[in-house]
């Protein structure tokens, strides 16, 4: 062979190597940055569908959701229904909604009494997933604080416990989703029951109750980390669901070619799963312990990053605030069966610590009761505390 035909040869080879090397880089490049961050994701916890959350269905007889589904059944509330539910404290009315409702009561009190609560939701669709039961449950434990109003004004105190009881129960339940959307709506339930407890037992004498117990066991910090781990677990159900096309619409954003997210979308997972473990990391520290978060932009191409990544900010500061709830919940019917067998309340009482300082909150003793307070505040900025005569 010549010189010039081996040159020839050579050439030749070169230029069908080269777009199968640079093909070779750019899948590399892509795709490896999201292999990498699977396996880290798996290391933390994570699992591919969040459907591998949750257990196989159990039967109707034990199932919480077969007696809510039929306590929900036909459910239509007026406007002024739902008006009177957020706020119920100056309605004048609250009978007449009761009268309305009370085919529910009882199967949402049978249901509150069961262990298992299983819905049969598609969790594998990712954020196609419909959950309107999570709405409902949420309206239950409403229609339940009413309850425990009526039942307190006209001298009923344990019917008004256990209203109460029966709330944080089924908040519990249906906080069991892996979703973290269920989370948060039973921290908001949990603060709005524990609100109903202060107020309605400010001057009331308190009866017995498993509140204690029932207060006892939540572990919301736990909760917060397999919920964004669901979450997570969640978008990357989607990814490999869904196609660019479908993509692009959830994230509705229309400015970036198609041919481009071919290309970035893998790499967008990678971060958008990269993102999700460090809020989990972060988040399953306690409140006063935690470093202050960086400033994240997602860059543009990243639709899914910048669409669905988890500000943990908010949902850190709602966990803190129902954590401090429920310690002064909690210390307050302590302080209460104190007073009961002693005839006063203590002078000094270090025994509820503030999430937000990791410090006993501060106790006062005043002329007809006590007040905890809280180093937090609400996210309107209001004060936490309470107060009981």
């Amino acid at each position: 062979m010549t010189r010039r035909r081996r040159r020839r040869w050579i050439l030749l080879t070169v230029a069908l190597l080269l777009p199968v090397l640079a093909v070779a880089i750019v899948w590399l490049e892509v795709h490896m940055p999201l292999r990498m961050e699977l396996r880290a994701w798996h290391a933390a916890g994570g699992v591919d569908n969040p459907r591998e959350l949750i257990g196989p269905p159990p039967s109707d007889d034990v199932n919480a959701a077969v007696l809510y589904a039929r306590a929900f059944d036909g459910w239509s509330i007026s406007a002024e229904d739902i008006e009177i539910l957020r706020n119920p404290w100056e309605a004048d009315d609250l009978d007449a909604l009761l009268a309305r409702h009370a085919s529910r009561l009882p199967l949402i009190h049978q249901a509150a009494a069961l262990d298992v609560c299983y819905w049969p939701t598609e969790y594998e669709l990712g954020i196609d997933a419909l959950m309107p039961h999570i709405g409902s449950g949420r309206r239950a434990c409403q229609l339940l604080v009413v309850d425990a109003i009526v039942a307190a004004r006209s001298g009923d105190p344990e019917r008004a416990i256990s209203a109460i009881e029966t709330g944080l129960s089924v908040a519990g339940q249906f906080g069991e989703e892996p979703v973290l959307i269920s989370l948060i709506v039973q921290l908001s339930v949990e603060q709005t029951l524990l609100d109903c407890l202060e107020r309605l037992f400010r001057d009331r004498p308190l009866p017995e109750s498993d509140l204690p117990g029932l207060l006892s066991q939540r572990d919301h910090r736990a909760s917060v980390r397999v919920k964004i781990l669901a979450d997570g677990s969640g978008m990357l159900a989607t990814y490999q669901r869904l196609s660019v096309s479908k993509l692009k619409m959830a994230a509705a954003d229309d400015l970036i070619p198609s041919f481009v997210l071919y290309f970035t979308l893998p790499t967008d997972m990678a971060m958008l799963l990269r993102y999700t473990r460090e809020a989990v990391d972060h988040l399953a520290q306690p409140y006063h312990l935690q470093p202050a978060l960086m400033a994240f932009r997602p860059p543009r191409w990243a639709i899914l990053t910048r669409t669905f990544v988890i500000r943990p900010e908010r949902t850190n500061h709602i966990v803190a605030t129902t954590e401090a709830r429920i310690a002064q919940a909690l210390a307050a019917m302590e302080l209460r069966s104190i007073r009961e067998h002693t005839g006063s309340y203590p002078d000094t009482y270090d025994a509820a610590i503030d999430p937000f300082t990791g410090q006993p909150m501060e106790y006062e003793r005043t002329e007809h009761g006590f007040v905890l307070r809280s180093a937090g505040t609400t996210w309107d900025d209001k004060p936490i505390q309470w107060q009981w005569n």
